[in-house]
């Protein structure tokens, strides 16, 4: 007896394994490379945004570290309304410039400054705490002139500011002030370990570390200004 035409159950499962398989080869080669590309992105971005800084502070005076401890003596936004501005001016000529698309994590982000609840974005004539589903923030890490009169009602946040003086004395245009922490050293990793940042000279570094405050309270401890 001659055989119908057609799939036979065995012959479907067979095919579904193969292309199963195929498919499980070609996403473990590719999601390394797309892993890569995504932090060439935000590495670029990140860039961009320090170079929108330098001109920020050679249009306010442009007094660079290690002669200058403050934020505003060395021309980065030198008030919370201040650094608000300039990243919703920022936002507005560059929409996604101030994001990074790493929002994809095994698990939770590690940090919660990396989820994007909101960040400052001009809604009319006014700046407003606006949502970005689905990305990461890089952080502008410079302690404000106004954070060092809160800081005096908090032990733990006076700590920080004398940290943050240490470090500029001793790392001056070293110092680190955009941080990407959104990132995976490996892809199996459910933590995000791999970060990306950019010195006040411009300088770029990328590579496993701690948070970013363990990193400060290490290097504050190294130089002998741990509290």
């Amino acid at each position: 007896m001659r055989r119908r035409g057609g799939w036979t159950l065995v012959e479907i499962l067979v095919v579904v394994a193969i292309l199963l398989t195929l498919f499980g080869i070609i996403w473990t080669a590719y999601q390394p490379a797309r892993e890569r590309s995504l932090r060439a992105v935000c590495a670029s971005k990140m860039r961009q945004i320090w170079i929108a800084l330098e001109n920020y502070r050679q249009d306010y005076g442009g007094i660079d570290p290690p002669a200058a401890l403050r934020a505003s003596v060395m021309g980065l936004p030198a008030t919370w309304e201040q650094e608000m501005r300039f990243k919703a001016d920022y936002l507005r000529r560059f929409p996604d410039g101030w994001m990074c698309p790493t929002g994809r994590p095994m698990e939770g982000f590690t940090v919660t400054i990396d989820f994007c609840n909101g960040f400052p974005c001009w809604q009319g004539n006014e700046i407003h705490m606006c949502q970005y589903p689905h990305c990461a923030f890089y952080e502008l890490w410079i302690y404000r002139d106004d954070f060092e009169e809160l800081a005096h009602h908090d032990s733990a946040a006076m700590a920080a500011w004398r940290c943050q003086e240490v470090l500029l004395r001793n790392l001056g245009m070293q110092y680190p002030i955009l941080w990407d922490t959104c990132h995976r050293q490996r892809l199996d990793s459910p933590v995000n370990n791999f970060t990306l940042l950019i010195r006040l000279d411009g300088s770029f570094w990328s590579g496993v570390m701690p948070i970013s405050s363990a990193y400060r309270a290490n290097l504050c401890e190294e130089f002998g200004g741990g509290s």
